[in-house]
């Protein structure tokens, strides 16, 4: 199993978790939950590496990589909203993203965390100015 910027699985580290590259969108490596993933019932075919056996991440990796999604885009929305309202759109999405992961649903709560990520992405592609997720 690899982490967002590519590097093998170290001891928990919500710094550098925070501080890691995000990849672009569609472009998560295996063992990843692809956004869409969860609703559409479809995980990557064959054993991931680095995966436990039956093939899904441990709860433990989905809850941190949940987490370190939903505080930078978190900290992003707290940073732009101010001087670019229509961000804010987002704001909903990540309370819902929120809401999943405190019922430690952590699977669906990344899926819609990536999802934000990847419209952030979109949005910074679009409006030139924007600051880096």
């Amino acid at each position: 199993m690899t982490f967002f910027g590519g590097e093998t699985p170290q001891p928990f580290d919500g710094v550098a978790l925070l501080n890691a590259v995000l990849p672009p969108a569609g472009t998560l490596p295996p063992g990843i939950i692809q956004p869409g993933a969860m609703t559409a019932g479809v995980m990557p075919a064959g054993p991931q590496p680095g995966m436990p056996p039956g093939g899904q991440p441990s709860t433990e990796v989905l809850r941190q990589q949940a987490a370190a999604v939903i505080q930078r885009c978190y900290r992003w929305l707290e940073a732009v909203a101010p001087t670019v309202p229509q961000v804010s759109a987002l704001v909903p999405a990540m309370i819902t993203a929120v809401q999943q992961y405190e019922a430690q649903q952590y699977a669906v709560s990344l899926n819609q965390a990536i999802t934000v990520a990847e419209t952030i992405r979109q949005l910074q592609a679009a409006v030139p100015g924007l600051p880096a997720l």
